[in-house]
């Protein structure tokens, strides 16, 4: 009910609503300086709520660093770039960046299962990586793109390659196995 003598402001037809809290997206990752070249790529491997595929693979130079400087390889090196993404609706992943072995968390193998040599570089020198050595994988977070380095495989041998990775790396259990055609990895 009206007061005599005092003036109500008129009221808008339609109230604002009250203030909601948006979700926000996941932060971006940085660009890879290294990024894998467009070509053939595997079909995803999955462990639990996290996927994994070969994104790449080529003969490249890689970065390397001494104490003084930072230069290329002075060769080639086979490299296999491999894209992780978490797929869970709410859970954050750590992935710890594989190092390319002969035996153990990250391998590549010959049909014959002879190992393909993980990349020994100059002596005093170290690969200068792209990324982070520990990196979360968030709830539909950006894939994270990993490059690992090998020696060049031995054109001579017959069939495709195998690369496994150890899932525990991404805090899951089993192996990731990918077959890179030969007519990939030899097609040079």
């Amino acid at each position: 009910m009206p007061v005599p003598g005092v003036v109500t402001p008129p009221q808008p037809l339609n109230p604002t609503p009250p203030l909601v809290a948006l979700p926000t997206a996941p932060p971006s990752r940085p660009v890879n300086p290294f990024p894998p070249p467009p070509g053939w790529a595997s079909e995803w491997d999955k462990a639990g709520d996290v996927r994994v595929r070969v994104r790449s693979v080529a003969y490249r130079q890689v970065l390397l660093v001494d104490r003084r400087r930072r230069f290329p390889s002075p060769e080639e090196y086979f490299v296999v770039w491999v894209e992780i993404e978490n797929l869970s609706p709410s859970a954050t992943f750590t992935y710890r960046r594989w190092q390319p072995t002969t035996t153990g968390e990250c391998t590549l193998r010959y049909q014959s299962r002879n190992t393909v040599p993980y990349a020994i570089y100059p002596a005093g020198a170290g690969r200068e990586w792209a990324t982070e050595f520990t990196q979360e994988l968030t709830p539909g977070g950006p894939p994270v793109v990993e490059a690992l380095a090998f020696g060049r495989p031995d054109t001579g041998e017959l069939g495709n390659l195998t690369l496994t990775l150890d899932a525990t790396r991404v805090g899951k259990t089993g192996l990731f196995s990918f077959t890179i055609p030969k007519s990939v990895w030899a097609g040079r």
